[in-house]
């Protein structure tokens, strides 16, 4: 066998991975690529591959599979930054996208987010293509979109209960919650355990004000599974809702019972709390949470909130504020919560600015439209503070009764 030189080799390996789609994977790829691996691991592993030299489509993978694992981590930023590495290697990569869209997501960029779903559908559009983007258009309140694109999903794929559901939250978003009802039916007739439906049936009943039947939609998903967390949860909200909350206490607790690990049932028992106006329970359940997912910004928000309506650790709330907010840096809620801060801080500018912006992000936000025709007031717009409360007071009727309880009024 004739002998190939060291150099020659080097220069067939080089020329083979500048070809897309060819090239040869380092030695770390395998554990890179590897399913069972931890997240850790992955990184490493791919760290390690593009380190390797690794090229062309193998480049793209690796910088893909590490964002992959960024992100299960919680390094979302950096994910985003590695996903879009390996998607201008390989613009093709429908994964990639998805992958990518999650992260963005994540990031609140939900523009971005549905850009990333409309690659996946141009790439791939399948039924579940279709629905990822349908959720982006929800999640941005463009619900014609969101319709249009379950329809599609639907037309591809008639007996999947995505498309039916995600069809349904279209017309949830819409305010017609009879066609919602009838998409959510639709999607538990072929999937009776599919709580994405579940939870979207009960929030229509729940927005026509018909909390009995919401209750009932919950109640069946727990008989059919007494372990189903979600649909504690569900149930849970719901009394929320309808002020029950001893009722929506007791769910949690049961929730929690049944498997104390999980961060999201604190916070839900937190956010029921701190409806209830007990700030100390509530800080301690969010507290709780934090320490489960210490970069939580649903369990900072909540933990700023707290703080804000007990008046007390001002300081230490608006860092918890801040920190959420450097996640989500377009969060309504947590902005929200921050004004509250400055309000309780007495700085009313402050404050104003804050809810003028919860309010452009999310004009819905009754408690948001609340506060502002109270502040307004105080900073003396008699006029522009009772048209924000008349507005708030019409969107929720029971907003001054909530907001009584933590010692604010007009």
């Amino acid at each position: 066998m004739r002998r190939v030189s060291l150099w020659a080799a080097g220069a067939l390996a080089a020329a083979l991975a500048a070809l897309p789609g060819c090239s040869l994977a380092p030695r770390s790829m395998a554990a890179c690529e590897a399913p069972k691996a931890s997240d850790q691991a992955r990184v490493d592993a791919c760290t390690a591959a593009i380190r390797e030299g690794a090229a062309g489509r193998t480049l793209a993978d690796a910088y893909r599979n590490r964002g992959d694992a960024e992100r299960d981590l919680g390094d979302v930023a950096r994910a985003a930054q590695d996903l879009g590495q390996a998607i201008r290697l390989n613009p093709n990569d429908d994964d990639a996208y998805a992958s990518r869209a999650l992260a963005r997501g994540t990031l609140d960029d939900l523009a971005g987010a549905r850009d990333d779903d409309s690659q996946v559908v141009r790439i791939r559009p399948s039924a579940d293509a279709y629905v990822t983007r349908s959720v982006a258009d929800y999640a941005l309140r463009d619900y014609e979109a969101a319709i249009a694109d379950a329809a599609k999903a639907i037309e591809l794929k008639p007996d999947w209960a995505g498309g039916w559901a995600a069809q349904g939250y279209g017309y949830l978003g819409k305010g017609e919650y009879e066609v919602a009802l009838a998409d959510f039916a639709s999607a538990l007739r072929l999937s009776p355990q599919f709580m994405s439906a579940v939870n979207g049936r009960a929030a229509a009943f729940r927005s026509k004000h018909d909390y009995d039947a919401a209750l009932a939609v919950c109640t069946d998903a727990i008989k059919a599974d007494p372990t189903n967390l979600a649909a504690f949860a569900c149930r849970a909200d719901t009394y929320d809702a309808k002020g029950d909350y001893a009722g929506a206490l007791a769910d949690y607790n049961q929730a929690i019972a049944v498997d104390g690990q999980q961060a999201w049932l604190y916070l839900g028992r937190s956010s029921v709390q701190l409806d209830a106006g007990d700030g100390a329970a509530a800080l301690a359940d969010a507290d709780k949470a934090l320490s489960m997912e210490p970069k939580d910004p649903m369990a900072l928000n909540n933990t700023c909130w707290a703080r804000a309506l007990s008046n007390t650790a001002l300081p230490e709330a608006l860092a918890d504020c801040q920190r959420a907010l450097a996640t989500l840096p377009r969060d309504a809620p947590t902005i929200d919560s921050r004004a509250m801060v400055y309000f309780r801080m007495g700085r009313l500018a402050d404050a104003l600015a804050g809810y003028d912006e919860a309010l452009r992000l999310d004009p819905t936000l009754a408690s948001s439209r609340f506060m502002r025709g109270i502040v307004k007031r105080r900073l003396g717009d008699a006029a522009g503070g009772l048209a924000d409360l008349a507005a708030a007071e019409k969107a929720d009727p029971t907003i001054a009764r909530l907001y009584a309880k933590y010692g604010v009024a007009p």
